[in-house]
C-alpha cells in the first residue's frame, strides 16, 4: 500500500480547486452563442470590379461573419466599399 506526501495532497486539492471554480472566472458572453470568437472578422483589400460583384457580396451574407475593414488605393474606391459595407449592415440592423 503506498502512502500519499503531504506535497502529492496538496497538489491534488489545488488542482480540484482549480477546476471547480474554473467556470465563474470565465463570463457568459465568452462562452455563448454571441461569442466575439464566434464571429470572423474580414477586412477586404481592394474594391475593385471582381470584389464588388463577388467577393463582398458572397462574403458579407455568410452568417458569422463581419467586415472590419477595407483597403485601396483609389480613395474613390475605398469610399464606395466603405458605402456599400455600411448600407448593407445598416440594413440588417433595420
Amino acid at each position: 500500500m503506498r502512502t500519499s506526501t503531504r506535497r502529492e495532497v496538496l497538489k491534488t486539492a489545488a488542482a480540484g480547486i482549480c477546476a471547480s471554480g474554473f467556470p465563474t472566472i470565465i463570463p457568459s458572453s465568452v462562452l455563448g452563442a454571441e461569442s466575439p470568437s464566434k464571429t470572423v472578422q474580414v477586412g477586404q483589400i481592394g474594391f475593385g470590379r471582381i470584389a464588388k460583384s463577388m467577393d463582398v457580396p458572397g462574403i458579407i451574407t455568410c452568417n458569422g461573419v463581419r467586415y472590419v475593414a477595407l483597403a485601396d488605393l483609389d480613395a474613390k474606391r475605398m469610399a464606395l466599399g466603405k458605402q456599400f459595407i455600411d448600407a448593407y449592415y445598416a440594413r440588417q440592423n433595420t
